[in-house]
């Protein structure tokens, strides 16, 4: 059995894409224990960093416009817009084709497309057999996260500061300093902003935080992610897979973020009661970061709402469409 990811990682296009394919070869290597797992990574060397520290698959750096050859049992697609064209050239060499979170007209020539965070509005191609699975319920996050044990406290101290493994934007300082400034009137509040291996705006963060009326840490190289965010009482996040994780822990979230493809996540969850909406405005995600500070009932109603929407089960349901596929 060779399963294979062809994805990418790096400062601009964020480390989601990894990450999610990290937790997903987990998860498979507990149906396929013997299975060779391989990564074929577009250039960028923040994602084949985080791979490379890993024993247990191998990683192979591609050049640009190379594609990795074959043959695969199973190839994941975990890219943005791959053309059909190109979809079609990697079908030859795999005998199973799957397309995760692909909402461009190239999924449908995968032989199963699997779209948590969105919606495909894409036209499907007459004769297209992709089966096809959407919604929240197949979001790649560890079930880990669902595990985790969560309580609202009365009083807010700890508040998580994120904007994923990249903060391509470099939003993660401006709101260290707004925050501090929003809550500085609330006794012992402690602001924890999270950063990952792609991160270049140290210096502004250090500045910000040096400049805050209230403590600011700062976390990097997290080996229990589900634990950090069980101790925070709220958060400010970006809307890629963190704020599902963040979800699935029942950790109340104000979500802001200047990936335009994120903006319709954040509509998602936000209309299911899990979060904020504070689209890519900072001075909105401090205006309802106060609020919910201020009312532990809202704090109660979202963490509920969130645990709810996002079970942590997506790997599981994922892993066993892709077992059946294979049978």
């Amino acid at each position: 059995m060779k399963i294979g990811f062809y994805t990418f990682g790096d400062h601009q296009m964020g480390l989601g894409h990894v990450f999610r394919c990290l937790a997903l070869e987990r998860a498979l290597r507990r149906n396929w224990p013997k299975a060779e797992f391989v990564y074929e990574l577009k250039p960028g060397a923040e994602g084949a960093r985080v791979v490379g520290e890993r024993k247990g698959a191998k990683v192979n750096r591609l050049k640009a416009g190379q594609r990795p050859a074959g043959p695969w049992d199973i190839l994941i697609v975990d890219q943005f817009g791959v053309s059909p064209a190109e979809m079609c050239a990697l079908k030859k060499g795999a005998t199973r084709l799957i397309s995760l979170d692909d909402p461009g007209s190239g999924c449908f020539e995968a032989d199963i497309s699997f779209n948590a965070l969105y919606e495909n509005q894409a036209e499907r191609p007459k004769g297209s057999k992709t089966r096809c699975f959407e919604g929240l319920e197949y979001v790649f996050i560890d079930e880990s996260f669902a595990r985790q044990s969560y309580a609202v406290k009365d009083e807010v101290r700890d508040v998580l500061l994120s904007q994923g493994g990249a903060d391509t934007y470099g939003m993660l300082p401006d709101l260290a300093a707004q925050a501090a400034l929003a809550l500085k009137d609330y006794p012992g509040v402690t602001l924890h902003a999270l950063v990952g291996p792609a991160f270049r705006h140290d210096r502004k963060l250090k500045e910000a935080a040096a400049e805050a009326a209230v403590e600011v840490r700062c976390h990097r190289g997290v080996c229990d992610m589900p634990a950090l965010l069980a101790g925070m009482d709220l958060a400010v996040s970006a809307a890629g897979l963190t704020a599902c994780e963040l979800a699935a822990v029942g950790v109340p979230a104000v979500l802001v973020t200047g990936e335009t493809k994120e903006l319709e996540t954040s509509k998602k969850l936000a209309e299911l009661g899990c979060a904020f909406d504070a689209g890519n405005s900072v001075p909105s995600s401090i205006s309802y970061l106060r609020l919910l500070a201020h009312d532990k009932k809202v704090r109660q109603s979202m963490s509920a709402r969130a645990r709810k929407a996002v079970d942590g089960r997506g790997l599981e349901r994922v892993c066993g469409i892709l077992e059946g596929a294979l049978a």
